[in-house]
């Protein structure tokens, strides 16, 4: 199966016909990344602009569960698609908010419990530019996330 997130939602498509198998628009608020954990139960992992995540069963679409990141920003969204690994789903969230005038920024990386949604880990990380893209990589044992300025390594959460 092929995965795809926007406008309609999340939705799985058969690769052999392009039949749409199905599709979750009700979830989350904008999805705009996946990533597929295709060994175990199957998983389709989902972050969107509004400081969702939420894990999709693959084959049928369940809902296997939905947390949040928010920060109650103006911005609570990631423009990195999440990565899995040792049963952690990673995220890289971003926050922008203006409070009295002053604009304020904050990145930071969300570790989850990759069969409950439960929040492992929040780690701010001190990042003063991002275009949005820049990889957050697993290889290994560590996380790994390049912002502009400098190149993130992060030990697996365990």
């Amino acid at each position: 199966m092929k995965f795809a997130v926007g406008e309609r939602g999340v939705c799985a498509y058969a690769v052999a016909d392009g039949a749409q198998r199905w599709c979750d628009a009700e979830t989350l608020q904008s999805p705009v990344y996946a990533t597929v954990d295709a060994a175990g139960p199957g998983t389709v992992y989902v972050v969107d602009g509004h400081g969702g995540l939420a894990a999709f069963a693959a084959g049928d679409g369940a809902v296997r569960w939905r947390v949040g990141y928010g920060l109650r920003a103006e911005v609570d969204a990631s423009y990195w698609a999440p990565v899995n690994g040792g049963g952690v789903v990673y995220a890289v969230a971003y926050h922008f908010a203006v409070r009295g005038g002053v604009s304020a920024h904050r990145t930071e990386l969300i570790a989850v419990d990759a069969g409950t949604g439960a929040l492992v880990r929040r780690l701010d990380l001190d990042v003063e530019a991002m275009v949005g893209g820049e990889p957050l990589l697993l290889s290994g044992d560590h996380v790994y996330f390049a912002a502009l300025e400098r190149v993130y390594a992060f030990g697996l959460v365990s």
